[in-house]
Parts: C-alpha cells; structure tokens; sequence
C-alpha cells in the first residue's frame, strides 16, 4: 500500500503508511511511594515520515497504520493510531486535561440554569420595583 501525509493549516496531521524503524522508548518520570512511574514513548516512520505516539501500542514492521495528530518540528505527534492489519485503535481525541474541560464546560450549561433559576424572582422584584419607582419620580416631577 502506498502511504500519504496530509498537513493542514491547523497543524492536525493525518498520517498512513507502512511502519518502518518501529522502536519503543521507556523514561522515568518520577517516583510515588516507592513506584517508579514510567513513560513509554513509540517512535517509527509511516513511508519516511517521523512518528511519535505516547504509549505501547501492539504495532509491528509492515503493518499498515493510520494516525493522527499534530505536526510539530518535522514529526506527527499521533494521539490516535489505527492499526488496519491488527484491527486495533489506540488513543483519544480529549486527553484527561481535555475531558474535564469538556465535562466542566457540559456541567456548567446543564447546572447554570437551575442555580439561575431561584434567582428570578428577585430579578422580577427589581424589575418592577424599578419601575414603580420610575413612574412615582414622573409624577413628582409632573406636580412641580
């Protein structure tokens, strides 16, 4: 199969091709009770074309992938990687940052009505009072 590389303007990359140079890279990042915490980092071409993916996915020489990502200083950094020979998909679209965001911002358009809501009828009072109040100073000013 005959790969391809599409770079848009947003910098979201689309990548397909045959995985060639496939190596895993395994970091620490940090210790917590005791635990080393650890990053694995896949790095391989898609048809010469420079791949990083955070994670272990099961991906060999040869197999044909499909990722997604982003382009950043000549390499597509995948955050979803689409192995067709396997059958298998790896990664997200939202990262935790991202998912939070989208659950606080989908929290908040349900939740604001409803905290909104036992505050109009002072709304309501304000509204008429102000009102009422300008009515009485037209009045006054009517009898001078």
């Amino acid at each position: 199969m005959s790969g391809y590389f599409i770079k848009s303007a947003e910098s979201v990359t689309s990548a397909f091709g045959a995985v060639s140079h496939l190596e895993k890279q395994s970091t620490t990042v940090g210790y917590s009770g005791g635990i080393a915490n650890t990053r694995i980092t896949t790095a391989f071409r898609l048809d010469g074309t420079p791949v990083c993916f955070q994670g272990s996915p099961h991906i060999g020489n040869e197999d044909d992938v499909k990722v997604i990502g982003y382009y950043e200083r000549g390499v597509v950094n995948a955050t979803i990687l689409h192995n067709y020979t396997t059958g298998v998909r790896y990664g997200t679209v939202f990262n935790a940052d991202g998912r939070l965001a989208y659950v606080l911002g989908i929290g908040c358009l349900l939740i604001g009505p409803l905290l909104i809501w036992p505050l109009l009828p002072g709304l309501f009072f304000l509204i008429r009072r102000y009102r009422h109040d300008r009515k009485v100073l037209r009045l006054m000013r009517a009898h001078r």
